[in-house]
């Protein structure tokens, strides 16, 4: 799949697309450049084309409405619709398709909602991502405002982009090597520490001769051995201290 974040071309911001593998989760190919939204559309679907007829996911707000026109103008099948039924409308050509039911709203609730799932998703190594422009952008992209956002003078839109992307498909069932590394190291680190009652200090000793009165037990305590002579020795059962 595709997805991607729109911006008009010729300002400070960038438009920028990733191709993930989702059976395998890991970015394949990235681009990130300054291009007119009816050419960004082509190149996406040649993107889409070389890459599968891969499923394709352009931010729809502002500028990224004129990219989802021109994709439907050049013909390119497989569009993002949030709703299944306006997907299987559109493919089979039942009624008039809506084009603000394809790609994907950024708002401030949505927007929220993808960059903690994508935070998620790299902490927990859910996603393979190889490129060292997306990990610039991720050293500049801080918490100004109670918003995640660039710093001034810096750009998000491979962070957007992704984040779109990751909240696109299931990475739950994506199983890292390191997981099983990390869950067997935690499991080996768990341990029983057992002592042989017979290894206690002295002073445990002293005073485990006090809990007996008349050479009984007192209640809750069991001993192991009394000597002949009636007198308790110092092995006593100290299962019932665990």
């Amino acid at each position: 799949m595709i997805s991607a974040d729109v911006s008009r071309g010729d300002g400070a911001d960038y438009s920028a697309f990733h191709v993930i593998d989702t059976e395998n989760s890991e970015v394949v190919c990235e681009f990130k450049g300054k291009i007119p939204p009816d050419q960004f559309a082509v190149l996406l679907a040649e993107a889409g084309k070389r890459y599968c007829n891969a499923l394709i996911c352009p931010e729809n707000n502002t500028y990224g409405y004129a990219v989802i026109m021109k994709l439907k103008e050049i013909g390119y099948k497989n569009l993002y619709f949030k709703n299944e039924k306006d997907r299987f409308n559109a493919i089979y050509g039942v009624g008039q398709v809506d084009l603000h039911k394809i790609g994907f709203t950024t708002s401030g609730q949505s927007r929220g909602k993808i960059l903690t799932k994508l935070e998620q998703v790299i902490r927990n190594k859910k996603i393979r991502v190889y490129s060292a422009r997306l990990y610039e952008e991720f050293k500049t992209f801080v918490w100004h405002n109670s918003k995640a956002q660039a710093l001034k003078g810096k750009n998000d839109d491979l962070v957007i982009s992704l984040a779109i992307g990751v909240w696109l498909y299931n990475t739950e069932n994506v199983k890292i090597s390191n997981d099983i590394d990390v869950n067997k190291a935690m499991l080996q680190g768990f341990g029983i520490n057992s002592a042989d009652y017979k290894l206690v200090p002295d002073s445990m000793h002293y005073m485990s001769k006090n809990i007996y009165k008349n050479n009984v037990p007192m209640k809750g305590v069991s001993s192991s051995k009394t000597s002949a002579s009636g007198s308790v020795s110092n092995d006593f059962d100290f299962s019932w201290l665990l």
